[in-house]
């Protein structure tokens, strides 16, 4: 380059063709090719047509270097250049420039100190230039300011009326001022330091301004269909301390707008329920979980808790917590006059002949004959009766208290809530029974009784339940249990099966 210009003198003489000034004045020059020496020459020693004193300098004259380019200039928020004072730029990559002051012109070489390219300065202050690029008959102006860019969180928003959200604006630079906001329609939503208050249906628009940059974000408002009833998988639970249950709750009208609940524990020493409605028992007590509509309807639903001991006696008989409706009993249950281990459905004691002969419930021997519990008159006298009286309950009149012989539901939530491991216990095989809350009861197969002794035994296991068979009275439900089978069916009421007690 600096041999460029020692030349500069011996071509002083030269006369520009009307071709190469039209050239230069006009920014025609090749970006992708280097300016031959004439050409570069003639800018250098200022032999332009005499223009330079058309470059308007807002007052100051240019400086004989490049002090009075060099910063950072702003075309617009996206676009820049830099004129470093050691005379790098960031024009195009490995590029260096010279400020030609008297000419009025920025010249540009490569990193082969080739010069390419010329920028013609039309105007230059302290706060902007304006630039001719090459090939252009319109001028750019750069600001020393960067200007300000504003952008928005969301640029569109569907709202129900009473929705309350938050817009966040971005500002480039950080400091180049306050963001005022403002709606286009304040009958539909208002907006107040990005938070945006939807009123009524319709459709408006929220602009975000600052030092004269704008954004917006369009915002619809649709009506809303309350809640009008929340319905909880339970309304009331008994729970052992350190279990765990979750509610779920069904929010009605299908189509209402906003169908988030909230849930709440009035107590929480009790049991707390996270969001997701998983209520922990964590003490001995009671409590109400209370689920509240989100959308401001009001609408609200309740489940009582109780917590229980994880285990405990019932009038000196052991009960464990699995976790479910009622507590049940830790063995079988046995007559207070023996050690008989089988009962006839509705009879309170053991015996060694089970029949219709000796079953207490009928006359002359006689299914057909039922003299209680029965709902259909083909099978004997009805009295409808469907569950078991306390004083013809086998557990209740055996143990007292509150035991009982368990219903057909409490019997299949026991099948159905919980893990079945057929395993040994005691010399006897059986099943090892685990709730929900991962404490377990051993229930063995322990068979049946008839006409003698018992049958099955370690095979099979049948426990009774308080439930008639309502279409055939003659037959009550109970459970079985085999090494490959766990389900709930119903049998002669005169048969003798087990008694697996539970207490409330």
């Amino acid at each position: 380059m600096k041999l460029l210009k020692r030349i500069s003198l011996l071509l002083a003489a030269v006369v520009l063709t009307t071709a190469v000034q039209a050239q230069v004045i006009n920014g025609d020059l090749n970006h992708n090719q280097g300016l031959d020496v004439e050409d570069v020459t003639l800018l250098i020693d200022g032999y332009l047509t005499g223009e330079s004193e058309q470059i308007q300098t807002g007052g100051a004259p240019f400086a004989v270097d490049n002090s009075f380019v060099t910063g950072t200039w702003y075309k617009s928020t996206t676009e820049s250049i830099t004129f470093n004072a050691d005379g790098t730029t960031d024009y195009a990559a490995g590029y260096t420039y010279e400020f030609l002051a008297t000419q009025g012109y920025i010249l540009f070489y490569n990193a082969s100190g080739v010069p390419v390219y010329a920028l013609r300065v039309l105007k230059a202050t302290s706060d902007y230039l304006v630039l001719l690029p090459t090939g252009s008959s319109t001028p750019d102006r750069y600001s020393a300011t960067q200007p300000a860019s504003i952008t928005l969180s969301q640029t569109s928003l569907q709202l129900k009326s009473g929705d309350l959200v938050h817009l966040s604006a971005t500002v480039v630079p950080a400091d180049a001022g306050t963001v005022t906001w403002s709606s286009s329609d304040e009958r539909v939503v208002t907006v107040e330091s990005g938070y945006i208050t939807a009123i009524a249906d319709g459709t408006a628009v929220i602009t975000a301004e600052v030092a004269g940059s704008t954004a917006t974000c369009t915002v619809k408002v649709i009506s809303s269909t309350l809640v009008e009833e929340i319905t909880l998988s339970s309304t009331s639970l008994k729970l052992a301390v350190g279990s765990t249950h979750k509610l779920t709750a069904t929010v009605s009208p299908s189509d209402a707008t906003n169908k988030e609940v909230t849930w709440y524990s009035s107590d929480k020493t009790v049991a707390t329920i996270r969001e997701t409605g998983t209520i922990t028992a964590r003490n001995v007590g009671t409590t109400t979980i209370i689920c509240s509509a989100a959308d401001g309807s009001g609408v609200r639903a309740f489940c009582d808790v109780t917590v229980r001991p994880v285990s405990g006696t019932e009038y000196g008989h052991a009960w464990i917590d699995l976790g479910l409706s009622v507590r049940w009993a830790t063995l079988n249950t046995v007559a207070s006059s023996g050690s008989g281990i089988s009962y006839a459905w509705g009879e309170t004691s053991t015996k060694s002949i089970y029949t219709w002969a000796t079953y207490m419930w009928c006359r002359n021997g006689s299914s057909s004959s039922l003299t209680k519990y029965c709902t259909n008159s083909s099978y004997g006298t009805v009295d409808n009766k469907t569950v078991l009286d306390l004083e013809n309950d086998a557990a209740h009149i055996n143990w007292g208290g509150t035991w009982r012989m368990p219903t057909y539901d409490e019997l299949n939530e026991l099948r159905k809530m919980c893990t079945w491991e057929w395993t040994a216990q005691g010399g006897m095989n059986g099943y090892k029974v685990t709730g929900p809350n991962g404490n377990s009861i051993f229930l063995p197969a322990s068979g049946y009784s008839q006409e003698g002794s018992p049958q099955n035994e370690g095979k099979c296991g049948y426990y009774w339940s308080s439930s008639l068979n309502t279409s055939s009275p003659n037959y009550a439900y109970y459970l079985f249990i085999t090494s490959g089978n766990i389900g709930m069916t119903y049998s002669a009421r005169e048969i003798g099966y087990s008694v697996r007690a539970v207490c409330p």
